[in-house]
């Protein structure tokens, strides 16, 4: 899991939105964490009001969580776990975890519902013939546990089954961040959601250089994530700033 405020602060600080003064007022700013009005309180800047970072950190996590979603490490997904109601063979693909949440990504098993045991993907034929009545089927002694997709629909061999896969409840993780609380992302993506952040903050000739910098290098290291190689990585603490200056000016 990953703390908000570590996406909080560390954003503020790079991208200069932490309360004018000494530093000693700066460390105080950056430190203080107990709820949302203190994060509120830490921002000063025309440029990125407290509510426009939040909902750019929130719409990036969301974005990291159909990443994780769709990767194929479990360990990643973890945080993100979770299951559908019991459904009957030949029920419709569920959009929905049995908490009525959004499902994302992609299945990562299914289940019979009665012993948990996993189901194995064969072919419709395979089940159809399962299925049959053990005067017909003859050859099967032993229960199977199947399942196939048939268009938007599954059949199994199992009288009630559920599958796994990944979440994502929007209001739940407003309501962490508020509290100061955690992200479910796994934390080997923390930089990689400051820097896709940093990079989304550019307003005309406002920090448009150090966006260029934090989204070269959130594509490289997404794309190593995308391929099974991501790694955690540091941080510079300032980034170019070369663009950051407006035409005609020192």
């Amino acid at each position: 899991m990953i703390p908000y405020k570590n996406i909080f602060n560390s954003v503020a600080l790079r991208a200069g939105l932490l309360a004018d003064g000494s530093p000693a007022t700066i460390e105080a700013a950056y430190s203080v964490n107990t709820n949302e009005a203190a994060l509120t309180a830490k921002i000063n800047s025309v440029e990125v009001p407290f509510s426009a970072l939040k909902q750019d950190i929130l719409a990036v996590e969301k974005e990291l969580a159909e990443l994780v979603a769709n990767s194929n490490n479990s360990i990643y997904k973890a945080g993100l776990s979770s299951r559908s109601a019991n459904l009957a063979s030949g029920d419709t693909v569920p959009q929905l975890d049995e908490n009525g949440k959004d499902f994302i990504g992609s299945i990562t098993g299914i289940f019979d519902a009665d012993t948990n045991r996993p189901l194995t993907e064969t072919p419709k034929q395979q089940i159809y013939r399962a299925v049959q009545p053990e005067s017909i089927r003859g050859y099967f002694t032993i229960p199977v546990y199947y399942y196939a997709f048939d268009g938007d629909t599954i059949i199994t061999t199992t009288p009630q089954f559920y599958i796994k896969g990944t979440m994502w409840d929007e209001i739940a993780q407003n309501a962490a961040f508020t509290a100061i609380g955690n992200s479910p992302l796994p934390q080997i993506m923390e930089n990689l959601w400051i820097c896709k952040v940093l990079a989304g903050l550019a307003q005309e000739t406002w920090f448009t250089g150090e966006a260029v910098f934090y989204a070269n290098m959130a594509n490289q290291k997404q794309q190593e994530f995308i391929e099974g190689r991501a790694r955690a990585f540091a941080l510079p603490q300032i980034a170019d700033k070369t663009a950051n200056v407006a035409p005609g000016k020192d």
